[in-house]
């Protein structure tokens, strides 16, 4: 077993760092098996699906901006509108689930792109008002 100097937690593993505070640790008396899970491959796979996730973001606006082009006339700008919900989404899942920051943290960022994203949506959408009067209040 190894002491951590700095927190004084025990770690039963031949790890070189504290997992707690990341701290150099020295030699222990006796060296055992890694009982710690190997995350690196894990991280990896989620920024893959997150790199994969964007392709198929921009390709969906690419699609919704050609239909919005060709269909409609100028005064119509839904396209926008969909590709602030992509990049919503998008956002969400990057620091929901990959992104290592506290709960609270997290949550505040996600507070505050919805809020950006309802004002972009009331903006693009003939500017009502409603996302000033009924969404950014919630």
């Amino acid at each position: 077993m190894i002491k951590c100097k700095n927190c004084g937690i025990l770690i039963e593993d031949e790890t070189a760092v504290c997992p707690l505070c990341h701290m150099a640790l020295g030699r222990g008396e006796s060296k055992g098996h890694n009982i710690y899970p190997n995350i690196a491959r894990k991280t990896q796979m989620m920024h893959f699906l997150m790199k994969v996730l964007v392709f198929l973001g921009c390709v969906a606006e690419g699609i919704c901006v050609l239909v919005n082009y060709y269909h409609y006339d100028g005064r119509h700008r839904w396209a926008i509108v969909s590709g602030l919900y992509i990049l919503y989404a998008l956002l969400c899942f990057n620091v929901a689930i990959v992104r290592k920051h506290s709960f609270h943290y997290r949550l505040s960022q996600l507070a505050i792109f919805s809020g950006f994203m309802l004002v972009g949506a009331d903006y693009f959408g003939d500017f009502h008002g409603w996302s000033l009067n009924y969404g950014l209040p919630v």
